[in-house]
């Protein structure tokens, strides 16, 4: 394999994995598009339509200026791409509304774990520092089919055949760092 060919499969493991990073889904996660309504107007008149938008009232709205735009999500504000000469909107990003995120809010994912025995499996998680004060949860499933995606918030579940033993899948969590109150 020549290492152009290297460097391109590299990359684009790169960004798939970006992208799922991004994407995981946790509870009350909807998407919004803006793009077709504010595409080309002008960008004060763009903010202020924004701005009138109930789901996503008092959320941040990034303008960026440029001739270009990079096709991204934006989480819980609005990302405006305007052309520094016009000033009129060129594309607006798609933007994911999420209830559950909360600053320095942390996406984990375990992806050494699939097919290791349960019993190793618990033992790695338990002793990862991070994950102190996460409730680790073991269930058992007999077709990946049934395995909830859902992300949750300082709980991780552990997926595993009951038959062989063995995780299935890479558990995920959100850590949030407990404050007090």
């Amino acid at each position: 394999m020549s290492f152009a060919h290297q460097f391109l499969c590299l990359s684009t493991l790169i960004a798939y994995g970006s992208a799922a990073l991004l994407l995981y889904r946790m509870k009350g996660d909807k998407f919004v598009n803006y793009g077709r309504e504010l595409d080309g107007l002008p960008v004060e008149k763009a903010k202020s339509i924004l701005k009138a938008k109930p789901e996503i009232k008092g959320f941040k709205i990034n303008v960026i200026e440029d001739y270009v735009y990079t096709d991204v999500i934006a989480i819980n504000k609005v990302i405006m791409f305007v052309n520094p000469k016009t000033k009129t909107v060129i594309h607006v990003a798609e933007t994911l509304i999420r209830p559950e995120e909360k600053p320095g809010d942390k996406y984990r994912a375990y992806y050494g774990i699939n097919g290791k025995p349960i019993s190793e499996a618990l033992s790695t998680l338990t002793s990862k520092p991070e994950l102190h004060g996460v409730e680790i949860a073991v269930e058992a499933v007999t077709d990946t089919d049934d395995i909830d995606n859902l992300v949750e918030v300082n709980r991780m579940v552990v997926y595993f055949d009951p038959h062989e033993l063995v995780v299935i899948g890479n558990p995920q969590v959100v850590i949030r760092k407990k404050t007090s109150q």
